[in-house]
């Protein structure tokens, strides 16, 4: 096979890079672009700081809630460490770079205008702790628009005609609204000590790939891609 994911779905064992470490590659799924570093590493470790998180989770009414949900060891999102030492420890003898957490907030109404339910989204801010100077994207993310699913139903018919199937109340939509998807996605070990957090005195290495950083909408958007592809291949040619 040619599938573009044998190039990335080692990452769902090893980790994905973050460009800081690791590069990723160009795997033909997104358009090239020019992009390069502006600190090395050693720069960024220079200018480290221990920053401590917005106001938005520290005065957030379920902070408590949404941290446990963070640190859940079944989850295996973080690596929860008690200090500087046992941090350096975990991360081979390097020290952490922290970036200040933030939570986002958002409503989920009905159509009469009711509040339904309420979404808190952790958000890592690797801006502030300059990690996000230090890596490099070399692809561009296009986002699917209307006319794509017009033109994705158009080929499937076409293909359908050519080989003589039936083209006639056969065509599938599928729509996948993934919760938590940035942290499906597991973060390669040379990366973890750019993604590491404070709370309440401990540090909080993160483990998959935290929103917010400059590379994980890119290793977001491969790893969906390729999922894509799969769920498309379980269906006939005339439906897909």
């Amino acid at each position: 096979t040619g599938d573009p994911a044998l190039a990335i779905i080692d990452w769902l064992i090893e980790g994905a890079p973050a460009g800081i470490a690791m590069d990723i590659p160009s795997i033909g799924v997104c358009p090239d672009k020019e992009d390069d570093r502006q600190l090395t590493v050693a720069e960024l470790e220079a200018i480290a700081q221990d920053h401590g998180n917005y106001d938005s989770l520290e005065d957030h009414p379920r902070k408590e809630e949404i941290m446990r949900d963070l640190m859940d060891p079944e989850k295996d999102w973080v690596r929860v460490c008690e200090d500087l030492e046992q941090t350096r420890a975990y991360l081979g003898g390097l020290d952490p770079i922290v970036s200040p957490l933030g939570v986002a907030t958002k409503e989920v109404h009905d159509k009469q205008g009711t509040v339904t339910a309420v979404k808190d989204r952790l958000i890592l801010d690797p801006k502030k702790s300059r990690s996000n100077h230090a890596a490099r994207t070399r692809s561009r993310i296009v986002l699917p628009r209307c006319i794509d699913a017009v033109d994705g139903a158009i080929v499937v018919r076409c293909k359908a005609i050519s080989d003589d199937l039936d083209v006639v109340g056969r065509l599938i939509w599928l729509v996948l609204d993934l919760g938590d998807a940035y942290w499906l996605v597991p973060l390669h070990p040379l990366e973890r000590r750019f993604q590491v957090v404070r709370w309440k005195g401990r540090y909080l290495v993160c483990k998959r790939t935290g929103q917010g950083t400059k590379a994980s909408s890119l290793t977001w958007s491969h790893v969906s891609a390729a999922l894509a592809r799969l769920l498309q291949s379980l269906f006939a040619r005339d439906e897909a």
